[in-house]
């Protein structure tokens, strides 16, 4: 029997659903991710760096610090 999508109803329910996040091990999304987050750094630090920089500069009582990257 054979629905209006052409599904085969006797199959229907029988198999899992399939998941990307289940057929991949986690040490290879861990890996994805930290991927991610470099990639995400070095973008940003481009972009720091195309727009000139930026000057940072705290003055607290006798405290002082200063941080320029270009």
């Amino acid at each position: 029997m054979r629905g209006s999508a052409g599904i085969l109803w006797s199959f229907a329910g029988r198999w899992p659903g399939m998941s990307i996040s289940s057929r991949v091990p986690n040490l290879l999304w861990a890996l994805f991710w930290i991927l991610v987050a470099i990639l995400l750094v070095l973008l940003a630090a481009l972009l720091v760096h195309h727009f000139g920089g930026f000057g940072l500069t705290f003055h607290i009582g006798y405290f002082h610090f200063q941080l320029g990257v270009s």
